[in-house]
C-alpha cells in the first residue's frame, strides 16, 4: 500500500529513523561528461538516459526522497531556454518515474 508524503515522515520521524534526500544534480550532470546543454533541464529532454542513471544512483544509495531535475525552471530563467516549461516538467517527471519503476 501506499503512502502519501506526510504518512511516510510521520513514520520515520515517530520511529527515529532517518529520512535521506538526494543530492547536486548540478554537480552529478556534470561528472556524467555531458557538456552541451543551456541548462541542466536540458538534460531531461537531450540526455535522458544520463538523468534516469542519476536518480537511480541516488535510489540505490538509500534515498527516500528523489527531487526531479527541475531547479530552473523559472519564467527568468526559461526566459532563452530551448524548451517550454511544460516540455522541462513532463520530461522530468517521466525520467524519474521510469527510474523508480526500474
Amino acid at each position: 500500500m501506499k503512502k502519501d508524503f506526510r504518512t511516510f515522515l510521520k513514520e520515520q520521524i515517530s520511529s527515529g529513523l532517518p529520512v535521506f534526500m538526494d543530492g547536486g544534480m548540478g554537480t552529478m550532470i556534470q561528472r556524467s561528461g555531458v557538456d552541451d546543454y543551456d541548462i541542466p533541464e536540458d538534460c531531461n529532454i537531450e540526455h535522458p538516459e544520463v538523468i534516469k542513471d542519476i536518480y537511480k544512483q541516488y535510489l540505490d544509495a538509500g534515498s527516500n526522497v528523489i527531487t526531479a531535475n527541475t531547479f530552473g525552471v523559472l519564467p527568468l530563467k526559461l526566459s532563452a531556454a530551448r524548451y517550454t516549461t511544460e516540455q522541462y516538467m513532463n520530461s522530468a517527471s517521466t525520467v524519474l518515474k521510469e527510474a523508480i519503476k526500474d
